[in-house]
């Protein structure tokens, strides 16, 4: 037994001498990469540590900050060329590697009236680079609204554009990327003969020309408000139909040519719509806006969840006493939703910013206001990497104009960061909101009540 423990012993001395010969030799090399193609001011740099025979680090980013984290995250302030330096160590052993790192400025723009008479609801970042925007314009016909496309390079100027409709008025109220990289419009085309409006789709190109369109809708006035694209490829559009005779929220399935499926109507006995609708990770959907009637108040949020055949699965009405309506709808990172929109029933003025998060049932968990004590809404919502949104919308009384572009950012919790107001002396406001790659914003909007307005923000919502 002794000699058994001995030679255990012995052994474990063995390999204990050898791992610290080898640790001893091994060299220590310091090395990294730069996540992304791009580094841009006021955006996270992921930094990637490749070193070998290291057990810490000394980063110095070249702009006065240090960290000892392994795989450091770090936001440049300014544009600029960095020296990056990682100081790799194991014991009394040490290398440095220095890398430049070249931090690039935020693109920011602000164009307002291209021409007069153009109404702008919908923006995309286009395949490629650029944005294409979808609305409604009468400023080529002079007469009747048609539906307007038109695309920019990444600096906002204009590449392109078209127009869609018959001798009535027509608008397209979102655009969205198709998986083919080309473009699918809806909204409504009103009939020149009844004067009723039907759910308009049209498939174009990657540059806008029209490859099919087709119309939805019974007898009365029926339009979508939003669109996503189904996991078969196919559109589901979300708005409002009164050819029953009572105004009820209407969702429609298509397959990837456009062709109905199938259709479905929810609602009460007074007016509700749909204003935007997601899909969700079980196949089904989330549909958000508005319902008379049914709620607590005189209007109130309207949150509909489908199976994937557009079949109930529940509703839901939130807000308080007076109206309260949901513009946007997004996931947040824990499966919940988070709805923007306008209230009457809380915060500080006529209407408000009204910001809601929800549980995966619809439940709600959390509501906030923005704004004064003139009438602010939102139109549009978007996710920001640090988890927490930035909504688009309309203030009057806080900027420059009547009414102004209003953007909020806020945490994941709904507390308000920063808000920046735009516009001129007229009526603006933001009706939608992407992010973009240099960590900024894309808006845009109407300028002066009858003309596109298009901005691009930094991350901080401003404009260099």
């Amino acid at each position: 037994m002794k000699s058994t423990l001995f030679t255990l012993a012995l052994g474990l001395m063995i390999l204990t001498t050898f791992a610290c010969q080898y640790d001893d030799t091994t060299p220590t090399m310091a090395n990294f990469e730069v996540s992304g193609e791009q580094v841009w001011a006021k955006c996270p740099v992921e930094f990637i540590n490749t070193s070998l025979g290291a057990t810490s680090y000394l980063w110095d980013f070249g702009d006065g900050n240090t960290t000892t984290e392994e795989n450091p995250t770090h936001h440049y302030t300014s544009p600029g060329t960095y020296a990056v330096s990682l100081t790799a160590s194991w014991s009394a052993t040490q290398d440095v590697f220095t890398q430049t790192v070249e931090v690039n400025q935020n693109i920011t723009f602000e164009y307002h009236s291209y021409a007069s008479d153009y109404a702008c609801k919908s923006i995309v970042t286009a395949s490629g680079e650029g944005y294409v925007m979808g609305g409604s314009t009468s400023g080529q016909t002079g007469s009747s609204r048609d539906i307007y496309l038109m695309k920019t390079d990444a600096n906002g100027n204009m590449l392109w554009e078209n127009t869609f409709g018959g001798s009535a008025d027509d608008l397209a109220n979102v655009v969205l990327s198709a998986p083919d990289g080309a473009y699918v419009l809806t909204g409504y085309k009103t009939d020149s003969g009844t004067g009723n409006k039907d759910v308009y789709l049209i498939k174009t190109d990657a540059n806008g020309n029209a490859q099919w369109e087709k119309t939805f809708g019974g007898s009365s006035n029926d339009l979508a408000n939003a669109m996503v694209i189904a996991p078969d490829g196919g559109y589901v559009l979300a708005g409002s139909t009164d050819s029953d005779g009572t105004n009820d929220v209407y969702l429609i399935k298509t397959d990837a040519n456009g062709n109905l499926q199938w259709e479905k109507t929810f609602g009460g006995t007074g007016a509700d719509w749909a204003s935007a609708i997601l899909c969700t990770s079980d196949g089904g959907y989330v549909l958000a806006g508005s319902t008379y009637g049914q709620g607590a108040g005189s209007g109130d949020i309207y949150l509909i969840k489908t199976d994937a055949n557009g079949n109930t699965q529940w509703e839901k009405n939130l807000g308080g006493g007076d109206s309260d309506w949901a513009n946007a709808i997004i996931s947040a990172p824990d499966g919940s939703y988070v709805l923007a929109g306008g209230t009457r029933s809380r915060g500080a003025g006529s209407n408000d910013v009204y910001l809601v998060k929800t549980d995966a049932n619809g439940n709600m968990l959390w509501e906030k206001t923005f704004g004064g004590s003139d009438s602010d809404w939102a139109n549009d919502i978007t996710l920001v990497s640090d988890g927490g949104y930035v909504i688009a919308g309309y203030t009057s009384g806080q900027g420059a104009g009547s009414s102004d572009a209003y953007l909020i950012k806020t945490n994941a919790n709904g507390n308000a960061q920063w808000e920046k107001t735009f516009g001129g002396n007229g009526y603006d406001e933001a009706e939608a909101i992407q992010a973009t790659d240099d960590c900024g914003y894309i808006v845009v909007g109407s300028y002066d009540g009858d003309g596109f307005y298009l901005i691009k923000t930094d991350g901080d919502g401003d404009l260099n």
